[in-house]
């Protein structure tokens, strides 16, 4: 599931900001 690793690393560091 690349997608999902991509979702993660594109999501976390958006609210972490």
């Amino acid at each position: 599931m690349a997608i999902s690793h991509s979702l993660e690393i594109y999501v976390l560091p958006t609210w972490v900001l």
